[in-house]
C-alpha cells in the first residue's frame, strides 16, 4: 500500500510539474503578445492620422461660377445647371486663377457640353465630372494647381 502511495505521489508531482509549466508558458506567450501590441499599435495609428490631416487641409477656393449648358444628346435638348468651385493648391495660385477665368470657365464648358444625359445622371457622374475637370485644369489652364472641384448645384433637366 505504501508503493501505492508513493506511485501515486510521484504522479501527481509530475502532474503538478507539468501543469505549473504550462501555466508559465502561456502566461509568457499572453504578456509578450500584450507588449508587442501595446508597442506596435501607437505607431500603426498614428502614420495614417499624420497622413489625413495633410490630405485634409483645405487650399483656396475660387468660384468658377454657374453654368448652363445643352447636354451632348442628338435626340432630346436635356441641359445642365450647376454651380463649379475649384479648390487651389495654395494661395499663390490666386492670382493666376482669377487672371485666367475665362479660359477656366471655356475648359468647363467644354467638359460640361461633351456629356450626354446618361453621362451625368449615373450615381458616380459628380466624382468623375469633378475628376475629369480637375485633371483638364491641371494639364492645361492651371499647371498643377488645381486640388479638387466642387459643384454646390447639379440639376439636370431632361
Amino acid at each position: 500500500m505504501a508503493s501505492e502511495t508513493n506511485k501515486e505521489t510521484k504522479s501527481n508531482k509530475i502532474y503538478f510539474t507539468i501543469g505549473i509549466a504550462i501555466i508559465i508558458i502561456v502566461v509568457a506567450v499572453v504578456g509578450t503578445n500584450y507588449f508587442l501590441i501595446k508597442s506596435l499599435l501607437p505607431s500603426l495609428t498614428k502614420q495614417p492620422a499624420a497622413t489625413e490631416s495633410k490630405s485634409s487641409e483645405i487650399g483656396p477656393i475660387i468660384e468658377a461660377g454657374e453654368f448652363i449648358v445643352n447636354l451632348n444628346d442628338p435626340e432630346a435638348s436635356p441641359y445642365l445647371k450647376t454651380k463649379v468651385t475649384i479648390e487651389l493648391t495654395n494661395a499663390k495660385n490666386e492670382a493666376t486663377a482669377k487672371a485666367r477665368e475665362a479660359i477656366i470657365r471655356n475648359d468647363i464648358i467644354n467638359i460640361l457640353r461633351s456629356k450626354t444625359l446618361e453621362d451625368v445622371t449615373q450615381s458616380d457622374s459628380m466624382v468623375n465630372l469633378a475628376k475629369e475637370i480637375t485633371k483638364t485644369l491641371n494639364e492645361k489652364t492651371l499647371p498643377g494647381m488645381v486640388k479638387n472641384v466642387y459643384f454646390s448645384d447639379f440639376v439636370v433637366q431632361k
